[in-house]
């Protein structure tokens, strides 16, 4: 599972053109994330068909930063997260992406991207 992080500007029917077209290929999005700053901002999207991500944001003319993802569940709580967050600062790993993808119980489903992809999965697992 990738993500395409994308920088747009800031303005009505960024986030609509883009889901349109990965639509329009018929392609389900499994999670998506954006924040804006009034001038730019960063969407994230997460598909079920990769490729077809790829191709529906290059057919459009946009640049994406692809960042392959890491799933990890992690108890939802207080400090569940800053304990994540500090172990895979510990380890020196640059995130690229923290988004949830999905809860089951009292744990939350978060899926990491980060510069090495590695050095994330083995941090997360160990």
């Amino acid at each position: 599972m990738r993500a395409f992080i994308v920088t747009a500007e800031d303005r009505p029917g960024t986030v609509a053109r883009l889901t349109k077209a990965i639509a329009g290929r018929g392609i389900d999005l499994w999670g998506f994330a954006g924040v804006a700053n009034g001038q730019s901002g960063l969407i994230a999207l997460i598909g079920a068909d990769d490729a077809g991500v790829r191709d529906a944001l290059a057919e459009l003319g946009v640049r994406a930063l692809e960042t392959e993802l890491v799933t990890a569940d992690i108890e939802n709580r207080p400090g569940g997260m800053a304990e994540v967050a500090q172990r895979l600062a510990d380890a020196g790993v640059n995130l690229l992406l923290i988004t949830p993808v999905g809860m089951n119980g009292d744990r939350v489903t978060v899926a990491f991207g980060a510069s090495d992809t590695g050095l994330l999965r083995r941090t997360l697992t160990d």
